[in-house]
């Protein structure tokens, strides 16, 4: 049974009374301010210009005091526009190293998908490069961490459109990066008799992809479709580098 809570009167009136003190302080901070002000009027004097000169001193400093706070506003605009600047700048480098990386493993997935079947596989070839792979697959690590660091970084101060727009060359990258991982564990237990089928298949499903993504050419073909998946993401940075 859900109790009510009980009624304690002390507690409500020890809240109002704090209330009340509240009230009453104000109260007299505001007619200590109006007798201020009262006593400032009555001294007629201290309105009056006695001379030309005074007259152009006084709007000197109220042009100097304007004159400061304009510069200091265009100065904090300026310092906005440089740290956004430098921040489109690091982004558009990231990106390029970020595409980079991506194409060496696309590249790599066109040989993982040539040599994904064991009875067609060219072993001393595999031997040759594996290693190769292994490497390349260590430095997409690098950079998809630098990259996603900078991408949270530009969530904060720009919002999340940019994140939006590297979805899909990211997508792409994440399904290569896997298909080429999941070919050297299968590579690595082709000899054990317990080998997972699932491994093969999960390389075979990125590689029926390639042609449908047009990623089954050659490095420039490749190139040119990673830039065609990230255009809209490099016109955002384009932009923002032009502000």
């Amino acid at each position: 049974m859900i109790q009510r809570p009980q009624y304690n009167p002390r507690i409500v009136m020890g809240g109002g009374m704090k209330k009340d003190w509240v009230i009453w302080g104000g109260c007299v901070l505001l007619f200590g301010a109006g007798v201020i002000w009262g006593l400032m009027w009555t001294k007629k004097e201290f309105f009056y210009v006695q001379s030309i000169h005074d007259l152009a001193e006084i709007a000197s400093s109220i042009a100097t005091v304007a004159a400061v706070f304009i510069a200091l506003t265009a100065w904090k605009k300026q310092l906005r526009a440089q740290a956004d600047h430098d921040l489109a700048r690091r982004v558009v480098v990231g990106a390029e190293r970020f595409k980079k990386a991506a194409l060496n493993l696309i590249i790599d997935s066109q040989f993982c998908c040539e040599n994904a079947s064991i009875q067609f596989a060219d072993y001393n070839l595999i031997a040759r490069i594996e290693a190769g792979i292994a490497s390349r697959l260590a430095i997409f690590d690098e950079e998809i961490a630098a990259f996603e660091a900078l991408l949270v970084e530009v969530r904060a101060i720009w919002g999340s459109e940019l994140d939006t727009l590297f979805e899909r060359v990211r997508g792409v990258a994440s399904q290569s990066y896997e298909s080429n991982k999941n070919f050297l564990m299968f590579l690595a237990e082709s000899g054990n008799p317990d080998i997972p089928d699932g491994l093969e298949v999960e390389v075979h499903v990125f590689c029926d992809q390639l042609p449908e993504l047009g990623l089954n050419g050659g490095p420039a073909e490749v190139s040119r479709v990673i830039a065609d998946l990230a255009s809209s993401a490099d016109a955002y940075l384009k932009r923002r580098l032009r502000v």
